[in-house]
């Protein structure tokens, strides 16, 4: 292999392609033609000695390379001339275009490297490129400054690099023109050829037999903008696992939503977090905030954020709220949360309650788990085979296990509670199971069944653990079955958390 490294001095440089030097386009990478001919201008003004030797070192580089490049962007600067004296309207524009290194993560000397993998240099070789390569002041044609060096060491598996090359399956982006020597152009004419100014290459068809052209295929996200490399940075998570609470307040009338309708709550609060999240970065919401694939569809994982209304008092009422980002989120992500002030609701209550941003929470544990709200069902269970020997399919039990074991890796033992049996709350009160609202206000789907039940586990299991078609809407929450629901709700009266 034969590898060759160029830095750029400032950053950056100008790269303007020979065909049209003054509309735009970006010669990067560049081309391979304009590499041999830095390392003739380098042979010339070193004396030119060693005809038949430079000779096979340029015949060694002349098939197309490899590019192993950083990640950069365009820009240019417009000029305008009059087309003639004392005129008052500018002319035609010239656009003198550039090329600058994006650094997304530290501040380092970025190189970008030329590879030709099946080529060799003999020792003799390799000491005529050595003395070339320190010769070399810019590239050919070009006014930015670099230096030029071999290596033997190019990096692999860098994310701020990208490979270009002829034949990258991977890449699909679009297709560039670039110049290499003719496979006929060998010897003592390939070194005149390359010596000669682009002009005086000779008529269409001699330029032809000299030089012919190579299709380098680019990566999709080729010369983005810099801003939406950062953009893609920004997207990272910054923050670890976390759950972030709110405490609700009355609203002017003296209410708090009913837990009954947790789902509609828990969609609103989730449509003010991407609208607050739009207005304080100007952008649409990242696709794991409103958890969204790649293509729009929904998620169908469960690592993007869940909204959890809360009864913390046992009295039916919700009076907080958990969002619980499983996957970590971005700074950009936590302050959307936590600047919410308000929750406006106009779909049932048509009223507005205030919102206290308390913070990160403590995350519960435990193996044993009790249904604080009902469990949204993925499938209507169902009787299976002849008269008189029926069996139930899709049993409730069956799906809350496989539920569980695919979010904890732990299958549990599943007791479901007979209908009798409603969710507990404060003073030995309970809540219906199936009075729930089961599906979201923007959604028009026929509700799912619900079943409420207690999982053990073998081993502790860390919160929030939530279940069924409607978790991320706050149906089928559990809480720990460690201490009884009435004395922990005395507890929360007893601090002050109404």
């Amino acid at each position: 292999m034969i590898a060759l490294r160029i830095d750029y001095m400032p950053g950056g440089f100008h790269a303007n392609p020979w065909s049209s030097p003054r509309d735009g386009e970006v010669e990067w990478p560049p081309s391979p033609w304009r590499i041999l001919a830095t390392l003739a201008d380098a042979w010339q003004h070193a004396g030119g000695g060693q005809i038949a030797e430079f000779a096979d070192l340029l015949g060694r580089l002349a098939n197309p390379p490899e590019f192993i490049l950083p990640l950069i962007t365009s820009n240019h600067t417009r000029h305008y001339r009059s087309d003639r004296a004392g005129a008052r309207t500018p002319g035609a524009a010239m656009l003198d275009s550039a090329l600058a290194v994006v650094e997304l993560v530290r501040p380092r000397r970025v190189s970008a490297y030329i590879r030709w993998p099946a080529a060799s240099l003999s020792p003799a070789d390799g000491a005529m490129l050595d003395e070339l390569c320190a010769r070399v002041e810019r590239l050919h044609g070009m006014a930015a400054a670099c230096t030029l060096q071999p290596t033997d060491s190019v990096p692999r598996d860098d994310p701020s690099l990208i490979l270009v090359c002829t034949e990258n399956l991977d890449a699909t982006g679009p297709k560039v023109l670039r110049q290499v020597p003719s496979s006929t152009l060998r010897g003592e004419a390939l070194i005149l050829a390359l010596l000669a100014p682009p002009a005086d290459l000779g008529t269409s068809r001699e330029k032809t037999s000299r030089v012919r052209g190579v299709d380098y295929r680019l990566p999709r996200a080729f010369l983005l903008p810099e801003e939406q490399y950062w953009r893609r940075e920004r997207f990272r998570p910054t923050i670890g696992p976390v759950c972030l609470r709110y405490a609700l307040g009355r609203t002017k009338n003296g209410m708090r939503p009913s837990i009954y309708d947790a789902v509609a709550i828990a969609e609103c609060l989730r449509a003010a977090v991407i609208e607050r999240y739009s207005r304080n970065t100007g952008e649409p919401a990242t696709l794991h905030l409103a958890g969204k694939s790649n293509d729009s569809s929904p998620n169908e994982g469960h690592d993007h954020p869940y909204f959890l209304p809360v009864d913390s008092n046992g009295r039916g009422e919700i009076d907080a709220i958990d969002v619980w980002f499983p996957a970590g989120c971005t700074h950009e992500e936590y302050r959307a949360v936590a600047s919410l002030t308000k929750l406006y609701e106009r779909f049932l209550y048509h009223d507005d309650s205030p919102l206290t941003f308390i913070g990160a929470c403590e995350r519960a544990s435990g193996t044993r788990w009790e249904c604080a709200t009902p469990i949204v069902l993925d499938r209507f269970p169902k009787l299976r085979g002849p008269a008189g020997a029926k069996r139930e399919v899709d049993a409730p039990a069956e799906q809350i296990a496989a539920m569980a074991e695919r979010l904890t890796g732990q299958r549990p033992c599943v007791e479901v509670w007979p209908s009798t049996r409603g969710i507990p709350l404060a003073r030995g009160a309970h809540l219906r199971a199936d009075a729930f609202r089961r599906t979201r206000t923007s959604k028009n789907a026929p509700p799912y069944p619900v079943a409420a039940a207690t999982l053990q586990f073998e081993a502790p299991i860390t919160g929030p653990l939530v279940l069924g078609r409607l978790a991320h809407f706050g149906l089928g929450r559990f809480e720990p079955a460690g201490v009884e629901a009435t004395t922990r709700y005395e507890l929360n009266e007893r601090m002050g958390e109404r």
